[in-house]
């Protein structure tokens, strides 16, 4: 008659994983009992005025109109570049400088200062856009922004 060894078919099954198992729960707990206390004052508040496409969660109130932007289309053309806003069209920055000066000051006489968009067309060399950029700048607007480029 044979003899069975109990302790032989025993296959050493590693380290004990369920006190880890513990702590990551023990610890998710407490993270969701953490952020359950953080609210809305967590979130960052913006400046950014409300727009049609926007993604907030809040309606805009009753009586709001909403801005309309004053666009500066950058070009390529030839070596340089072609700015076109509204009756501006020019390739010489120093004109572009002056004009968004005047532009500026006719804006400022309606009491309106709308938020100014720079909308590159076309593969116009980044370096024009800092050039309208820096112009913008120093005509002293104080919204000045970034569109995608258009093809």
């Amino acid at each position: 008659m044979k003899m069975i060894n109990k302790d032989r078919g025993h296959a050493d099954a590693g380290p004990n994983l369920l006190p880890v198992v513990n702590i990551t729960m023990v610890v998710l707990i407490v993270f969701m009992i953490g952020a359950s206390f953080a609210g809305p004052e967590h979130y960052l508040v913006s400046n950014v005025p409300i727009t049609e496409s926007g993604v907030g969660g809040a309606p805009p109130p009753a009586d709001y109109v909403p801005e309309e932007p004053f666009e500066i289309l950058v070009n390529p053309y030839g070596d340089g570049f072609e700015a076109i806003a509204g009756n501006i069209r020019t390739t010489d920055m120093a004109i572009l400088r002056a004009a968004l000066h005047q532009k500026k000051e006719q804006f400022q006489a309606t009491g309106k200062l709308p938020p100014l968009v720079i909308s590159p067309t076309g593969n116009v060399h980044y370096e024009f856009l800092i050039g309208v950029f820096e112009a913008a700048n120093e005509a002293e607007f104080d919204r000045v922004s970034f569109a995608s480029a258009r093809q």
